[in-house]
């Protein structure tokens, strides 16, 4: 046979290795997956006629927030077996994109000089150890010999059973390159057996982004690198009968909208009320001594993935586009709650502190979002300031996007205000502010000329706006080539007249453009304006 011990280890290396018990819980796992081929079309992604390479496609768009990562191929995966880390959990569409890039390198790079290894990384909590279980099972239900490194002991799996090394293995002397399975949850770093030179494992290591936990790698190895996504509301939702709450659980959402994304945050937390009690306390702290320079300090340190405990209590880490061997990160707040923090200490912070925090990000691909923050803050003091409100607006143009594609593209609103403007649709606008509001809910009354803006990001589904003479301007302020206006915008306004919508721009960005606007927004007036925080 090729898939047994004497096809994988070399005869002086064979007394390395006893097999384990009948009755051990890896025997029963290799039993039921490699032996009986449980759940194979669901580990394989083929399911209620979802083929496995859809299951794997890389969908991911970091401008999308993704809530509909859920598709027929997700589902339990209920292992059934006691004294296991995990014996119940959500199989969400990055375990399988995780292991078709795992795949894919280590079969690459299989004849290598240097052996192969793929490091995934993602926040701390989000299941890695649980995505360590699926690639496992899913081995077993291929009948493909992979190895776990589990409690600091080495097990093989191959067809005629389960192995344990009583001593660390000597790999040069295996006739294969084995797939070799290591979860950082375990272990502080990567294991040091594991990390020699000339080592001749297949490595697949799930760790958060410490990289003093993998830099041996880098070094004894082939690496690829791969990014793990957060959850998204609607996986929470979906795992949440798993950890024994309601889909729909109050006290679950409310946990994922302050604290994050994670099932650590979500589920865990809440059962254990005094670990809850720490990480609020931590948090609370971290949010009370937030500054432009600390913000700063952990942002650059997280695009190096060096987290630590501060950091991944406000920062958010996230895959940037779909390509998932180019390792392209994004460095988010986790919440909203988090975004808000930051506002107000923007407010108190001195011009010169904010404006350096914004080059800071500005440049960086990885923390736009960030830098989007920001820019918002200063430019809204600028026109919370300004007395009158002199502006230069430019009417948008509709028409269709440009370049290749599958299909027909809609049509989009495109900004007219960079290179080859047309001076003439230029208007200028002076409007005479009596006072600014930030207000803490929609007021119900809004009066001409105060400058109104909401004191938190999620109250409404703009930045600012303005009543001037019954024209109503509302201001979104953005650095991104492309944003959207929310369709329920409007319902906070009560006056018959269309507004006028203004994107407001640094003077980086030539371009911006937003989907074609329907429903109860078709016919708002759009605009772009340039709106410089330095000037």
């Amino acid at each position: 046979m090729t898939d047994n011990i004497d096809s994988i280890i070399s005869p002086e290396q064979k007394a390395v290795w006893k097999k384990v018990k009948d009755t051990s819980p890896l025997a029963q796992l290799h039993r039921r997956f490699w032996l009986q081929g449980e759940y194979k079309d669901k580990l394989l992604g083929v399911h209620k006629g979802v083929h496995k390479d859809r299951a794997e496609e890389g969908e991911d768009d970091d401008d999308d927030d993704g809530d509909d990562d859920i598709g027929p191929e997700c589902h339990i995966l209920d292992i059934g077996i006691p004294d296991l880390e995990v014996t119940k959990f959500w199989v969400r569409k990055e375990y399988f994109r995780m292991y078709k890039q795992c795949d894919h390198h280590l079969e690459t790079m299989r004849n290598a000089m240097k052996s192969p290894s793929q490091i995934i990384i993602g926040q701390p909590g989000i299941g890695k150890s649980c995505w360590i279980l699926y690639a496992l099972c899913r081995r077993l239900v291929e009948r493909k010999p992979v190895m776990w490194y589990r409690d600091s002991i080495m097990y093989l799996f191959v067809s005629d059973g389960v192995y344990e090394a009583t001593e660390n293995p000597r790999s040069t002397l295996f006739k294969t390159r084995v797939w070799t399975l290591v979860d950082a949850d375990g272990d502080s770093i990567f294991p040091p057996p594991l990390g020699q030179p000339g080592v001749n494992y297949l490595h697949i290591f799930t760790t958060s982004p410490k990289w003093d936990q993998w830099k041996r790698l880098t070094k004894t190895t082939s690496c690829a690198f791969a990014i793990m996504n957060p959850w998204t509301r609607a996986e929470i939702s979906a795992a949440a009968p798993i950890h024994g709450f309601a889909a729909s659980d109050p006290a679950v959402d409310e946990m994922y909208s302050r604290f994050g994304p994670t099932p650590r945050i979500c589920f865990d937390l809440l059962k254990m009320p005094s670990r809850l009690n720490v990480h609020k306390d931590r948090f609370e702290s971290v949010l009370s001594n937030l500054s432009s320079r600390t913000l700063q300090e952990m942002v650059h340190g997280a695009l190096i993935l060096k987290f630590d405990d501060v950091t991944h209590t406000i920062l958010l880490l996230k895959r940037r586009g779909n390509d998932l061997s180019r390792a392209l990160v994004v460095v988010e707040l986790i919440t909203l709650d988090v975004e808000m923090a930051l506002r107000n200490q923007l407010r108190k912070e001195t011009q010169a502190e904010r404006l350096a925090l914004y080059r800071s990000l500005a440049n960086l691909e990885a923390a736009r979002r960030l830098a989007g923050v920001v820019y918002e803050s200063l430019a809204q003091e600028k026109l919370q300031q300004q007395n009158p409100i002199e502006l230069h607006i430019f009417p948008m143009i509709k028409k269709r996007p440009e370049g290749s594609g599958k299909g027909e593209k809609l049509p989009r609103w495109y900004s007219n205000h960079g290179d080859g403007a047309d001076p003439s649709s230029v208007q200028s606008i002076n409007i005479r502010r009596t006072d600014n509001d930030v207000f803490s809910s929609m007021p119900k009354l809004i009066k001409d000329n105060i400058y109104y803006a909401p004191q938190s990001p999620n109250e409404v589904a703009f930045h600012s706006f303005i009543m001037d003479n019954e024209r109503l301007f509302i201001f979104q302020f953005t650095i991104a080539s492309y944003d959207e206006i929310e369709n329920g915008i409007l319902a906070s306004f009560s006056q018959d007249s269309l507004p006028y919508f203004v994107f407001g721009v640094p003077p980086t960005l030539s371009e911006v453009s937003c989907p074609e606007l329907k429903g109860s927004l078709e016919g708002v007036k759009l605009y772009s304006v340039v709106v410089d925080p330095e000037a």
